[in-house]
């Protein structure tokens, strides 16, 4: 099966052009009826009068004019359909446009929302990569005249931290070290004086990791008071 012309599909889509081939085809079928008419009647058409003859192209050409003016009418408001249907199309467009700049927003919106949440868990799995884990174990206690001394291990199983300061609540004496290397074991001692109550102890650990960030821990060591003796030990990691 063919495919239309292209004049013949723009043909067939602009109405105006259809009204004006049909007043041009319509003008000339009605001057070739005039022609004849006129032909026919010869002698009587030179027999006119001025007056007459004016007469004559008046009654003549006021149908012209008449159809002329309707078919303006038509392709006038013809026209302002279109225009109509243009600005409507238009008004769709820059709302479908509308539309898609807002769909692109939010998709943009949340790719950052997305990529601001990767980089966080990036960076908090990087922080957390460059710490430190500290892990405490009960070793020994022993008493001596009254005095009582309580033996920790203190293990790095994390990364090397720098600057590293274990205090303790009460009167024991802090403890530091310039590096705290990973899978070291460091030991400390809290010495009890005869007749001081052990009661429960406030570990912090202060250092640096290995970002240059400071970062600290806390840990507590648990009193108890079996028949035997006091006993302070670690309870959890």
């Amino acid at each position: 099966m063919r495919e239309p012309s292209s004049s013949l599909t723009r043909y067939a889509m602009n109405p105006s052009r259809r009204l004006t081939i049909a007043g041009w085809v319509a003008t000339g079928g009605y001057l070739t009826a005039i022609a004849l008419y006129v032909w026919w009647i010869w002698p009587n058409f030179e027999a006119m009068k001025p007056d007459e003859f004016a007469t004559f192209l008046s009654g003549v050409f006021a149908p012209l004019a008449f159809l002329w003016l309707v078919l303006g009418f038509i392709q006038q408001g013809t026209e302002l359909r279109h225009s109509s249907e243009a600005l409507r199309l238009q008004g769709e467009e820059l709302r479908n446009s509308v539309e898609q700049q807002r769909h692109l927003v939010e998709v943009s919106r949340e790719q950052l929302a997305w990529e601001q949440r990767a980089r966080e868990l990036a960076e908090a799995d990087t922080a957390t990569s460059a710490q430190p884990r500290f892990i405490i174990s009960n070793l020994e206690h022993s008493t001596s005249a009254g005095a009582r001394s309580y033996r920790f291990g203190l293990t790095n199983a994390g990364r090397t931290c720098s600057q590293f300061r274990l205090s303790f609540a009460g009167q024991h004496p802090p403890q530091s070290l310039p590096l705290f290397a990973s899978n070291q074991q460091q030991e400390f001692v809290l010495d009890y004086l005869p007749g001081v109550p052990v009661e429960d102890v406030q570990v912090d650990m202060a250092y640096v990791d290995e970002r240059g960030i400071r970062g600290q821990r806390t840990a507590k060591l648990v009193a108890s008071h079996p028949p035997g003796g006091d006993l302070l030990s670690f309870d959890g990691d």
